[in-house]
């Protein structure tokens, strides 16, 4: 038998002596689809894109710019993502419209809407006959409605206008508005414009927003150990947040684009770190759920479900296993 030595051949051989004898196609890395927004509560996806952490627990990550609400949760659902990020109130509202994603952890936990209002407005007691606008549906809606029930404001006493959220700083500035609810960076952004004219209003206490992690089914069962890096990624993410506060300011005023001092402060009293209690969890979600059926947000003959059927905790069970 004889054996011609081609360049085909020889190159063949050279390959098979670089590569490591147990290198396999599965070792390369898998792709996850995640669908986020850049206010700085996401910061622990900004880290482990900065610190290339999904690159090192295996996995390639693609951004998919998504409002971190109901659109993630649908294109979760129909497997347009792989992972995306919501309020909790979203995954509340969700369920009573049978959008099937499930909630795979908690990432952050936090107190993140304030109103940015006219000066003259100086206390809760003061939204009476103005105009406040909110984006539908949210954390800024949930709000509005619990700030006038504990002040004992009817509905017909304030002008709610639905707007989103790119909207409220002109609304205001306008002044087709006295003042919006909503999150970083855009309360800064509106009280910069003209410190003598605007300021926020703060009731601490009132909304705690749990931001979650949501992934479809499809995904759960066809990308489940690159989810579950996914997590381990946005886990380490968070400790870094923790270990290194000045550089976490700097990474969240990158990526989302604010004032270092504001980011500073914004990320101050931010919670991070990856939980999923399904009791707790479910029991807030059902409280968001009857509270939007009143609010006209959902049907009024929508159907309160056993939220606990939307939480899976496995995966990140999982992942602090390994």
């Amino acid at each position: 038998m004889t054996f011609e030595l081609t360049r085909r051949s020889a190159l063949g051989i050279v390959a098979g002596l670089t590569l490591p004898a147990t290198r396999t196609w599965a070792e390369e890395p898998t792709t996850v689809r995640m669908a986020y927004d850049i206010p700085i509560w996401t910061l622990p996806f900004f880290v482990a894109t900065d610190r290339k952490l999904w690159t090192a627990n295996g996995i390639s990550s693609v951004y998919l710019p998504g409002p971190s609400g109901m659109s993630n949760l649908i294109a979760a659902s129909g497997g347009a993502t792989d992972l995306g990020v919501a309020g909790e109130i979203s995954v509340a509202i969700a369920g009573l419209t049978k959008v099937s994603a499930r909630v795979i952890a908690c990432f952050n936990e936090v107190e993140n809407m304030e109103l940015a209002c006219l000066s003259t407005i100086r206390k809760p007691a003061d939204i009476v006959g103005k105009r406040i606008a909110i984006a539908q549906g949210t954390p800024s809606h949930y709000y509005v409605s619990l700030l006038a029930k504990k002040y004992g404001i009817g509905p017909a006493q304030v002008s709610l206008v639905r707007l989103g959220p790119t909207e409220m700083i002109s609304a205001l500035l306008g002044g087709s508005v006295d003042g919006f609810v909503w999150q970083e960076p855009f309360l800064s952004k509106a009280v910069a414009a003209d410190p003598a004219r605007f300021h926020r209003l703060a009731e601490p206490g009132l909304v705690t927003t749990d931001a979650v992690l949501v992934a479809g089914d499809a995904a759960i069962r066809e990308k489940r150990p690159a989810l579950i890096a996914a997590l381990r990624s946005l886990d380490q993410a968070s400790k870094l947040i923790a270990a290194e506060p000045a550089e976490s300011v700097r990474i969240g005023a990158q990526y989302s684009k604010m004032d270092a001092d504001a980011a500073a402060a914004a990320i101050k009293p931010m919670k991070f770190g990856l939980t999923l209690n399904v009791p707790e969890l479910s029991h807030k979600l059902a409280e968001q759920a009857r509270w939007a059926i009143a609010e006209g947000v959902a049907r009024p003959d929508a159907i309160v479900p056993d939220y606990s059927k939307s939480l899976d905790p496995t995966l990140l069970q999982e992942m602090k296993q390994i």
